[in-house]
């Protein structure tokens, strides 16, 4: 009888270890990979408010005033900005073209600005955190190069629907 007492102590301290370590793992994902509090467990969601992103497009060719809100083929391809730092890729980028077909083959400005959320000084503002210039060299092929929070980022990528 004490055996299985004890098993099921063992079991359940195990356990308790496991959740600690995965709280500590979500916490040093949050700050050092920039991963969304709310994602994965979701250990610091109720200490900053649910991140929301924007997206500020430019095509030439278009008026400024044209609105690029249409974007959820977008948002699916980067996972809701989850890891808003993450390397874009051509798959990325092909999700804004998905959503916007009337863009492809025009040279095109991307700014994605995430909210922050401050304590101190308490202040919540949009910050950017991806900045590329997409241009097109044929019909298929497009190139980016431009900075993901703060980090260079470029490449290449094939159009095709």
């Amino acid at each position: 009888m004490s055996w299985v007492f004890n098993r099921t102590r063992f079991v359940l301290g195990g356990l308790l270890v496991l959740h600690v370590l995965w709280i500590a793992t979500h916490m040093y994902l949050v700050k050092n990979n920039h991963l969304n509090q709310w994602k994965l467990g979701g250990y610091g969601m109720y200490t900053h408010p649910t991140p929301r992103f924007r997206l500020n497009a430019h095509v030439e060719g278009f008026d400024d005033q044209q609105q690029w809100r249409n974007k959820p083929n977008f948002a699916v391809a980067n996972w809701n900005f989850v890891m808003p730092c993450r390397p874009l890729s051509a798959e990325n980028i092909a999700g804004f073209y998905q959503d916007n077909p009337n863009a492809i083959g025009k040279k095109t400005y991307l700014l994605v600005t995430i909210k922050s959320f401050k304590r101190y000084p308490i202040e919540a503002k949009y910050v950017p955190k991806i900045d590329v210039e997409i241009t097109w060299s044929d019909a298929t092929t497009f190139v980016w190069q431009g900075e993901v929070c703060g980090e260079l980022s470029e490449g290449r990528g094939q159009w095709s629907l």
